[in-house]
């Protein structure tokens, strides 16, 4: 019988016993939480694989958990991890697989996407894509289609582009609304000119969006 090996990235670390380690790996298969053995140790072989964010590669049983064996370590990602702007954006984007994906579900499309931040550049612009995707990706598609009327912003409540001949209050203004546009129809490699606090209420809306729509808290 062939091994089959997964690959994945570690989303949760958890002590487990006296000298083990629970790992939740997102994976393209759904969630594996994996039994590392005497990963506390610091003579263990998986005490450095097995750490928060590392992308891996294991012997899959295609369980929801089991014990952790022939696990490699793909990348830690030690670029992003020593920038803390960078490991917030990163943990983000975790946050939001541990919190809107079902464990016992496969989501390739969603992996991929998840693989393909973690290996690009702009992080902190990513993570915006990242989220917009997935909110997508999940039929909560945020709709940014104007008619051509001047518009004054998006309102959260009511799911839309707010025109400024209404009177509805706005959660983006006209600027915020291009640039998140802009961030929706391009992918990782492309550059749009998002400066850090536009970032930031860009995340914080985003946030907001999730809470509202689909009844799910995300830190900020």
């Amino acid at each position: 019988m062939v091994d089959k090996h997964l690959e994945g990235i570690i989303y949760k670390v958890q002590p487990y016993k006296e000298t083990s380690k629970l790992c939740f790996v997102f994976t393209s298969k759904g969630i594996r939480t994996l039994n590392a053995r005497g990963a506390q140790k610091i003579n263990s072989e998986y005490r450095v694989i097995t750490q928060y964010m590392n992308h891996i590669s294991f012997l899959d049983q295609e369980k929801s958990m089991f014990s952790l064996k022939k696990a490699k370590l793909i990348s830690s990602f030690d670029e992003i991890k020593k920038d803390f702007e960078k490991t917030k954006f990163a943990a983000f984007v975790l946050e939001l697989c541990s919190k809107l994906i079902l464990g016992n579900e496969s989501h390739s499309k969603i992996y991929d996407a998840l693989i393909n931040f973690f290996y690009s550049r702009d992080i902190s612009i990513n993570a915006l894509r990242f989220c917009i995707y997935l909110i997508k990706y999940l039929g909560y598609e945020i709709q940014i289609n104007p008619d051509g009327s001047p518009i004054k912003g998006f309102n959260i409540t009511l799911g839309r582009i707010i025109y400024a001949k209404e009177m509805e209050d706005t959660d983006l203004n006209i600027v915020e609304v291009t640039k998140l546009l802009q961030l929706k129809k391009t992918t990782y490699d492309k550059i749009v000119d998002i400066s850090e606090t536009e970032i930031q209420v860009m995340k914080d809306f985003l946030v907001k969006y999730i809470s509202y729509h689909i009844n799910v808290q995300i830190k900020t």
